[in-house]
Formats: structure tokens, C-alpha cells, sequence
């Protein structure tokens, strides 16, 4: 269980239904990171996907510095859905066209 505060908002695991497992992309932000590796340089994580009762959408993942959760859109929501949890996506938004 995580509760995360966003823009005065609480995010709060628990009360939210994971939908998916997902992968980011996080740029390296310390200090310390940014002098070793330079800018421009990150990791990409597993996070798993929640959706609020008020459909707004958390990403939350264990990083360096403990469990870090970040609001994001529904289009992003969508796109890792698409890419790394295709059942995911269908149950939510159903199956796309075949070519």
C-alpha cells in the first residue's frame, strides 16, 4: 500500500484498483547520479498501474529512494497499457483493430 500526495490530492493505493503492470523510463535526477553518469541518463522501471474511482491515474514504483508514485494522464495510462500490458488494455478499453 502506498499514499502518495500530488498537487494536494491524495493517491491512496489501497483505495484504488491496480489495473496493470507497466515500465517507465525515469531520468537520473541526484546529484551524486547526474555527476557520474551525465544528463540525459535513467532507468526504466516496473510500476504498477492504479485507477481511482475518479478516474485519475498513478504510477507507482520502488526506486532508489523508496516507493515513488507519479500522476499521469489517461492517453499515457492508454500507451503503457498498449505496450507492456495488452490484456490490461483490453479489459478496460477493448481490443484494437487487427491489421
Amino acid at each position: 500500500m502506498a499514499r502518495v500526495i500530488i498537487k494536494d490530492m491524495v493517491y491512496d493505493t489501497s483505495k484504488m484498483k491496480l489495473i496493470g503492470k507497466v515500465k517507465k523510463w525515469y531520468e537520473y535526477t541526484g546529484y551524486f547520479l547526474q555527476q557520474m553518469y551525465g544528463k540525459g541518463y535513467g532507468r526504466k522501471y516496473d510500476c504498477d498501474l492504479y485507477r481511482s474511482e475518479k478516474g485519475n491515474w498513478l504510477l507507482v514504483h520502488d526506486g532508489e529512494r523508496g516507493c515513488t508514485g507519479e500522476a499521469i494522464t489517461v492517453d499515457e495510462a492508454k500507451s503503457l497499457l498498449k505496450q507492456y500490458d495488452y490484456d490490461a488494455y483490453v479489459k478496460e478499453y477493448g481490443e484494437l483493430e487487427e491489421a
